[in-house]
C-alpha cells in the first residue's frame, strides 16, 4: 500500500511540473497600439507644467483612502490635497490620496496604451462626458477603466479600479 501511495504521489508531482503551454500569467502587451486609440493618445500634453492652471479636482481614493479636494495650480506647478500643500513631485506623499506626479497626463496616458497594447483588449469605445473627448478599453468583455480628455491635452476625468477623479467646472 505504501508502494502505491508513493507512486501515485510521485505522478502526481511529475504531472504537476510538466507544463508545455508557456503561459506564466502574463498577458502579451506586444500589440501594436490601434489609430484610433494612439490618435487619443496624440492629443495629451507631455507636461502640465507648461500651462496655466488653475483646476480642482474632486479624488476619491477607493483602496479606502476617501474623498479628497485636490487643486493644481501654474506657474509655479504646485499641488494641495485638502488645503494643505504637498510636493507636486513625491509620489509616495501623493500616493496617501489615490493619485501620482503624472495623474494630469503621463499616467493614464500609459495606462491607456497598456490596456491597447493588451492581446485580449477589444475595441475602444469612445464617449463624451461634460466637453471632454473620453476612451474604455474593454478587456475580455469588461471596461475597468475610463479615462477622459480636456482640450488643454490634460486629463480632466479618470475612473479606475483604484481611484476616480474628475476636474470642477469653472
Amino acid at each position: 500500500m505504501r508502494r502505491l501511495l508513493a507512486i501515485v504521489l510521485l505522478a502526481v508531482v511529475a504531472c504537476a511540473g510538466d507544463d508545455d503551454t508557456g503561459d506564466d500569467g502574463i498577458v502579451d502587451r506586444t500589440r501594436q497600439v490601434p489609430e484610433d486609440v494612439q490618435a487619443f493618445l496624440d492629443r495629451v500634453i507631455a507636461d502640465p507644467a507648461d500651462l496655466t492652471l488653475d483646476l480642482t479636482y474632486d479624488v476619491l481614493n477607493k483602496n479606502g483612502g476617501g474623498e479628497h479636494v485636490v487643486v493644481v495650480t501654474s506657474p509655479p506647478f504646485a499641488v494641495t490635497v485638502d488645503g494643505a500643500p504637498v510636493d507636486a513631485t513625491d509620489d509616495v506623499a501623493l500616493s496617501r490620496y489615490g493619485i501620482f506626479t503624472g495623474f494630469l497626463a503621463a499616467n493614464p496616458r500609459a495606462a491607456i496604451e497598456a490596456t491597447a497594447r493588451r492581446e485580449d483588449a477589444e475595441d475602444a469605445v469612445f464617449t463624451e462626458r461634460n466637453g471632454m473627448d473620453c476612451i474604455a478599453i474593454p478587456v475580455q468583455g469588461a471596461a475597468t477603466s475610463m479615462w477622459c480628455l480636456t482640450d488643454d491635452g490634460i486629463f480632466g476625468y479618470v475612473d479606475s479600479p483604484s481611484v476616480r477623479y474628475e476636474r470642477r467646472p469653472g
